[in-house]
């Protein structure tokens, strides 16, 4: 999408079809109740193929929401490991730690974005 179309713009795509192809979607239309016209059934192939917007965002949100519990499960594995006596080990824990609560929070803030 240019930065001129808006999520509600559209845009002419001229399309070339072998006869073959072309045969199918009459063949496809043809077998409607409501015979689509050829536009109007790609649009709905393409849908069918690509997903609605609506889909396609409920999916982004739910692997939104499955990292935001990985990284949250990740914080709290490493909490005993960054904790107790000054070690290489407890150093390295702590870094990863801080690294894994600064994707949270940047998980989080995107999910704080999202249109409801």
């Amino acid at each position: 999408m240019s930065e001129q179309e808006g999520p509600q713009s559209s845009a002419l795509v001229p399309v070339r079809l072998k006869a073959a192809l072309l045969a199918r979607l009459d063949d496809w239309i043809a077998k409607r109740d409501d015979k689509p016209s050829r536009p109007e059934a790609i649009r709905e192939l393409l849908e069918q193929v690509l997903g609605t917007e609506d889909a396609i965002a409920h999916a982004q949100s739910k692997a939104l929401d499955a990292r935001i519990e990985h990284l949250e499960g990740t914080v709290a594995d490493l909490e005993p490991k960054a904790s107790g006596e000054p070690s290489p080990e407890t150093g390295m824990a702590m870094l990863r730690k801080a690294k894994i609560r600064n994707e949270l929070a940047k998980a989080k803030n995107t999910r704080l974005k999202q249109p409801k």
